[in-house]
């Protein structure tokens, strides 16, 4: 009995690390948008990072302590980080104005200022976290399409729209520019159980078999996943590259992962101005399909017409 259990131990710390872990019980996306808008926070005040160790899996991994000055590990890109804060004007007062778990919508030029000076810092981070964690994945060979779809379009939320499908064409043709790789399969990752209904999950089945027959039309072969949270996350931090319609579970994956990052804009419902003018070629602009031109996203013949366009 005593050897039967030890190999069942061997087993499972040998296949943990090798299959998906089961999906952890944190909204990754906005953990860890708050978890570094804190770090940032005590960078702006030149003190010492605490943070409450989680209890899940792979999370529980991030530092709980981080220090100001001399850190060990991290010591490096806080002295340059805390400069760069210091050259662009960014200060507690600034971040103190911004909701912890929303700054990763870029409404302004100032929050990708922020991002952009922590991104060093928080892919050394993430990958120590992943690399403890068992879910370091070095052989991600495709681009990897994120696409939100469970309570998301339905409720209309005004920072959360669907893509009109060129979209993709174009974020395509950018990765094949910047990599000087032309891709013939794309991975598209979507799990539809996020506060969905039974019936969101059937339309957002639609939806997803709409583009997938787009991009078969445009000479990709498509493979659609849905894995664990926390293993879908892994999975975009170190794609080659991955494309967004915009969530926080994407940008901090695939902003601050290995690969090239395109996502469409930040932009919300009402708002005819530009978010973003130093964001470059990785948010595309003019794609998104605004709520009010949507009158029931249950009809999905209708809405995959306008997708199209």
């Amino acid at each position: 009995m005593f050897l039967f259990f030890n190999i069942w131990n061997i087993y499972k710390h040998f296949t943990i690390k090798r299959e998906n872990i089961d999906n952890i019980g944190v909204d990754i996306g906005n953990y860890l948008c708050n978890y570094f808008y804190e770090l940032g926070l005590s960078i702006t005040r030149k003190n010492d990072f605490y943070y409450e160790q989680s209890d899940q899996e792979v999370v529980k991994y991030l530092p709980t302590h981080i220090l100001f000055i001399n850190d060990p590990l991290y010591g490096k890109y806080i002295e340059e980080i805390s400069k760069e804060f210091k050259r662009q004007q960014i200060d507690e007062d600034y971040l103190q104005n911004k909701l912890s778990f929303a700054i990763w919508f870029i409404e302004d030029p100032k929050n990708i200022i922020f991002w952009n000076t922590m991104k060093p810092l928080i892919n050394t981070i993430l990958d120590n976290m992943f690399t403890k964690g068992g879910l370091n994945i070095n052989k991600i060979q495709y681009p990897i399409i994120h696409f939100r779809c469970a309570d998301v379009p339905f409720t209309k939320h005004q920072h959360y729209h669907l893509v009109k499908y060129p979209f993709y064409k174009e974020a395509l043709d950018i990765i094949t520019n910047k990599s000087g790789i032309q891709y013939k399969k794309v991975i598209i990752l979507s799990c539809n159980t996020h506060f969905a209904s039974i019936k969101n999950k059937e339309k957002c089945g639609v939806y997803i078999n709409s583009i997938v027959e787009y991009l078969n039309s445009i000479g990709y072969e498509v493979e659609t996943q849905c894995n664990s949270n926390i293993d879908d996350f892994a999975q975009l931090f170190y794609a080659p590259a991955v494309i967004s319609n915009v969530s926080s579970f994407s940008f901090m994956s695939g902003y601050f992962g290995n690969g090239i990052f395109i996502s469409s804009e930040h932009n919300d419902e009402n708002n005819t101005e530009e978010t973003c003018n130093i964001c470059g070629d990785w948010m595309l602009k003019g794609h998104q399909l605004k709520h009010k031109f949507v009158e029931d996203y249950n009809d999905t013949e209708n809405v995959i017409k306008q997708l199209l366009l």
